[in-house]
């Protein structure tokens, strides 16, 4: 994961100047901005396929363990869950997408409104699940999940930003923090990665981060070896 993370995220990151630039001169002569991302999410499924295919897995059926990838889809505004298996209890207020190709549900799930192109699948039009749900215990819980940990930036600490993008992610944050909190009540162990001088698209030291999340489960180590006995 660690060689994934720092292999791929300057590319991830990387913001093309001519979209910026497309994007500023529509806003300028035409008030208004004819592109649903500054980024293109492609790049995003490309990496996410080259990654699986290593593993043999270019489909979400062929995962050997159960997956869900959570998006949201913008015309009926309702979660979507992309599943490697079929779930057996449906919510009807719930979208589910079944054999869909991996890279496609990775994007989907990553495509951030705004900065990432939407992510269009079968008739769906897709953005980052985070805008519907930002922490999906309920949704393990509903694929038979009785042991559940999850991992959470820390939300508290946090200073006024002059970077358009930091104040976005902070309205995110405000968004769904009563739907963080909920999901660190249900789940056996709640991990909070606690990062400094980082950002969506500004990671100084990918090493640093890598660390920050490690230190946060380790925080949890006794009892993550508890759980795992049977």
């Amino acid at each position: 994961m660690e060689e994934v993370i720092e292999g791929c995220y300057q590319r991830i990151a990387t913001i093309e100047k001519s979209a910026i630039a497309k994007t500023v001169g529509n806003m300028a002569f035409h008030r208004e901005a004819k592109i649903d991302g500054i980024s293109n999410g492609e790049k995003i499924e490309e990496i996410a396929n080259s990654i699986a295919e290593k593993k043999n897995i270019k489909n979400m059926n062929e995962t050997k363990i159960s997956l869900v990838t959570v998006t949201c889809e913008t015309v009926s505004m309702k979660e979507v869950n992309c599943c490697s298996q079929k779930i057996e209890n449906e919510d009807n207020n719930i979208l589910y997408i079944y054999d869909m190709p991996i890279g496609k549900a990775v994007r989907a799930s990553m495509s951030f409104p705004g900065l990432y192109t939407t992510c269009n699948y079968n008739g769906y039009n897709l953005i980052d699940g985070g805008t519907k749900n930002n922490m999906q215990v309920d949704v393990l819980k509903k694929q038979g999940a009785d042991k559940i940990i999850s991992v959470s930036f820390d939300l508290d600490s946090y200073t006024p930003s002059n970077n358009f993008f930091d104040v976005v992610i902070r309205a995110l944050d405000i968004f769904s923090l009563e739907n963080v909190k909920k999901g660190r009540e249900k789940s056996n162990v709640a991990a909070i990665v606690k990062t400094e001088d980082t950002s969506l698209l500004g990671i100084k030291d990918t090493k640093a981060v890598i660390k920050a999340g490690y230190d946060a489960v380790m925080e949890h180590k006794s009892k993550i070896l508890e759980m795992l006995k049977f």
